[in-house]
């Protein structure tokens, strides 16, 4: 963990070190600042995954995290059937206000699988999670193909690839934040070429603005526009692909396209997330000689 300059870029020094276990992952902040959370997954001895979501709690001037401990802790296999071969949760993000955080399971079948998104509320007192309410679900082929999902203020938007061998029939489907199978509009190849041919989606925290990756020295920056129930093109975009947003909206973090060779280099760009211009400031380059692995920003209250 680092502190950061005006401009977003890592001080040299650490301001902590935290050694988990390999089979920690999802870091995910709480709007509070206070609280984080994790999963920590591992197999039995029968091969299922035992999985529990983990509870930092963060300083908040200093942003020094302790802990963890336990807040759920599921039977083998979590929330998927004893037939399914594995299942496994990932975590996704809060809400603006902090008081619902959303998960997925994957849960894999022989040949097939589904994908199920919950929403488990917050107690921001203590941290605490409820068991969680099925918002969501979607199914994943012999063909492979995934499904990104982003909760936005107003929308669950989910970005669709229904297999890895056919190009130009991805799509961008927008739905009311309470799920539901039917979307509010969907934007295919015929609506924006990006939806089609896009490999990747990152929507900003607003909800507004939805960056779509093509290519790994390209994502553009669309607008979600609800009133013509339509995705449009912006003038914006990034020559790089997109990390993280900061959790105010005003920093993007990018990484730069190097061939797995050091330096990697995280470009910061700043964003306005009422017009989506973007732009840069002297200097916001952040450059490792290890690339990061998830990159996930903080604001320090």
């Amino acid at each position: 963990m680092y502190a950061t300059g005006a401009n977003g870029v890592l001080q040299v020094t650490p301001v902590q070190e935290l050694s988990l276990s390999n089979y920690t992952s999802n870091l995910t902040i709480a709007p509070n600042g206070t609280f984080a959370y994790a999963v920590q997954s591992n197999l039995n001895s029968q091969f299922f995954e035992l999985s529990a979501i983990l509870l930092f709690r963060i300083n908040p001037t200093t942003g020094i995290l302790s802990g963890p401990t336990v807040v759920t802790k599921y039977p083998p296999g979590g929330l998927c059937s004893s037939q399914l071969d594995d299942g496994s949760p990932s975590l996704i993000g809060f809400n603006s206000k902090g008081n619902e955080l959303y998960d997925s399971w994957f849960c894999s079948f022989h040949e097939s699988g589904s994908v199920d998104y919950y929403a488990l509320q917050v107690n921001q007192s203590t941290g605490r999670l409820s068991a969680g309410t099925e918002v969501f679900s979607t199914g994943i082929s012999t063909g492979g193909g995934f499904d990104r999902v982003d909760f936005t203020p107003k929308n669950l938007i989910d970005f669709n690839v229904p297999n890895d061998y056919q190009v130009g029939i991805n799509s961008v489907n927008v739905y009311p934040l309470s799920g539901g199978a039917t979307p509010i509009f969907t934007c295919n190849v015929s609506m924006l070429e990006a939806c089609g041919y896009g490999l990747n989606m990152y929507v900003d925290p607003s909800g507004k603005f939805i960056f779509l990756e093509t290519s790994p020295d390209n994502t553009l920056e669309t607008k979600l526009d609800l009133v013509a129930k339509q995705i449009v093109n912006t003038p914006y975009y990034l020559p790089y692909t997109l990390q993280a947003f900061s959790p105010d909206d005003t920093l993007i973090y990018a990484q730069s396209p190097n061939n797995g060779n050091p330096p990697f280099i995280y470009p910061v760009y700043t964003f306005n997330s009422v017009t989506g211009a973007l732009g840069t400031t002297q200097d916001a380059q952040i450059y490792t000689q290890q690339p990061f692995s998830t990159l996930v920003p903080a604001i320090r209250k």
